[in-house]
This record gives structure tokens, sequence and C-alpha cells, in this order.
């Protein structure tokens, strides 16, 4: 009787789990999502008329089944920075060579000066005949011709007393906004950005040996961007679609941003008419079945295909499902940074 109470609990303890997992965390984070109102208009907004009978057509056709909504991103780099050296001068050198890592002679100097004025040891002061040593010649010299360097050369200071001091020594007024810059300052480890692999050992080691350093990730290889859109697609993104057709393949482009890409309502017709008359490369099957072709009377419909051969006196004109279809495609377009997804600055393709 002990032992089936004991499988029973654990069997309820896994469900609960998985169910905490599963469901309760996703629509805890994502069930209280809302449309952001601090990048002007509020985004995203519900569709409304055709193009919201348009999503539908877009379901009823399977379009989903060969277009992806969703645009990726590619892989992320990272910049590596100390904002704080800390003391230990042959731990952190002894981390550099290891990783063999190579400062520019700017960066080194910067970490050598705050070493030395965040030292234990700051001792190199006028003597008592009002000369300074040479030390301390040398240390100014250095920084001289660089407001960055007189910055960052005192970014590894914590202490405030021993900041006021080391200003002093370097004849720096005192200046709350030149304080607060050198306490906000960093130092770049790399001239370049590096993978995670890469910097991820580096920075463990730097931070066992006193330093303070931080991180800032930086899109290296832009992924889908800017073929496709203009920032990596979120779940906010989403918010208003029932279901989302995010699809899983791409027979033909993503769409998330067609609407942007592509905002002509004819181009829009003719491809769904006849693809290859767009795009001789497309793939895309006809989906002619979405319009008719009928006998003019009178003037020609404004939305009369004209790129399409067809008898005289005859027009081809879309049905109602292909105007709700392209008002659908139109409405797509994630081009509103979000806090989550900022508009990466690059110009966008035109292409299908």
């Amino acid at each position: 009787m002990n032992q089936l109470l004991t499988v029973l609990s654990g069997i309820l303890a896994a469900l609960a789990i998985s169910w905490a997992g599963l469901v309760y965390g996703p629509v805890s984070q994502l069930g209280s999502l809302k449309p952001e109102t601090e990048v002007g208009e509020p985004y995203p907004v519900d569709r409304i008329g055709l193009a919201k009978q348009g999503a539908d057509v877009y379901r009823a056709n399977g379009c989903y089944y060969c277009h992806s909504q969703q645009v990726r991103q590619g892989p992320v780099s990272y910049e590596l920075f100390v904002t704080a050296t800390g003391t230990n001068d042959p731990a952190i050198s002894k981390v550099f060579s290891t990783f063999k890592v190579n400062l520019d002679s700017e960066n080194s100097a910067a970490i050598g000066q705050a070493l030395f004025l965040a030292s234990d040891d700051f001792t190199v002061w006028p003597d008592a005949k009002g000369k300074e040593s040479a030390a301390a010649e040398k240390l100014r010299d250095g920084m001289k011709d660089s407001s960055k360097l007189k910055s960052i050369g005192l970014a590894g200071i914590t202490d405030t007393n021993k900041l006021a001091k080391a200003m002093e020594f370097l004849k720096i007024p005192k200046q709350e906004k030149l304080e607060n810059q050198i306490k906000g300052a960093s130092v770049p480890i790399y001239d370049t950005a590096k993978q995670w692999g890469q910097i991820r050992p580096v920075m463990q080691e730097l931070k066992r040996a006193g330093m303070t350093v931080k991180i800032i990730p930086t899109q290296q290889t832009a992924g889908d961007i800017p073929t496709f859109g203009m920032r990596q697609s979120v779940a906010r993104d989403y918010l208003f679609d029932s279901p989302a057709m995010i699809g899983s393949r791409r027979v033909g482009p993503d769409l998330a941003n067609i609407g942007v890409r592509r905002p002509d309502t004819a181009w829009h017709l003719t491809h769904l008419y006849k693809p290859k008359l767009e795009d001789a490369k497309s793939k895309m099957p006809r989906y002619s079945h979405l319009f008719e072709t009928r006998k003019i009377v009178g003037a020609p419909a404004s939305d009369a295909l004209k790129k399409v051969e067809v008898a005289n006196g005859y027009e081809i004109v879309p049905k109602p499902e292909a105007l709700a279809l392209v008002a659908y495609l139109q409405s797509l377009k994630q081009d509103k940074p979000l806090p989550e997804s900022p508009i990466v600055n690059l110009p966008i393709h035109s292409k299908p």
C-alpha cells in the first residue's frame, strides 16, 4: 500500500511538473503580452474587414504549407568589455597571455592605468620638493591626448576617496558629470565581435582574476534580415492571430513583411492569377480559381488584370476571395520596433 502511494505521488508530481513547464509557464509569460504603445500607434492591432476575411482564405488555400511568417535571427556574436579592473595585475596578465588576447595600444594602456590607479599601492605622488616622479609623469603623458583614456584609466576605481585622490593626482578637475563617465567607462577586450564559445572562457577567467566585465550581443550575421524583414519576429507580432500561421517550410519566400515589400494590389492580383508573369522563377501554383473571366459591359473594371492576355471584349477580374487574400497579405507588416526586437538598420531587399 505504501509503495502504491509512493508511485501515485511520483506520477502526480511528474504530471504537475510537466504541466507547469509546458502549459502554465508559457501561458504566464505570453498571456500578459499587450500591444506596444511606445512606438507611436499601438502595435500590433487586430485585422478588420477584408484583411480579416483574407486570413480565412489564406488558411483555406493552404498557403501556410509553403510560406512561413517568421523573420529569423542570424547567429549572434558578442563584444566583451572590462568595466572595472580590480587590482590583481599578475592574474589579469596571465589570463591575457593564456588566451592570447592582443589589445591595441590604446586599450592596453587604459587597462594598465586603471590597474595602477586602482591598486592599493598607489604611492607615486609628487615628492617633498613638489616635483613629480618619473612614473607619475609618464602616466600623465600617456593619458594627455585622449579624454577616453582619461576616463577609462580610472574605470577600475570603485572607492570614492581613491577616485578623488587619483583625479587630483592627474590634475583632472572635480566634476560630477566626469565622475559618472569614469564610473561608466569600459574597455573592449577584442577589436571585433566573437562567438559565445570564444568569449565565455575569457570572461570567466577575467572575473576570477578580479575584473568586472560585461558582454554586449551584436548581430554579426543578419539571417533573414534584410531579405525578409527589418527585425526578428517575436511572440508579440502574433498577438491577434488565432491561429498564428507561422508555417514550417519555405517553398516560397517568407511573408511576415510582404505588406512592406509588396504594397501594390495589382502586383498581388497578377501574381495570384499567374505567378510567372511577375516572377519567372516562381514555383507557386496558379490561383486562377479566385478570378473570373467576364464580358466587358461599359467601362472595364478598375481591378481587371492588365498583364494577362484575354479575348477581345473580355476581362479577368478578382473574386471577393482574391481581394480579401490580397488585403490580408498587405496587412502582414512587422515593421514597428519592439523593446524585445529592435529594428536592424539595414535596407530591405525588394523580393517577393
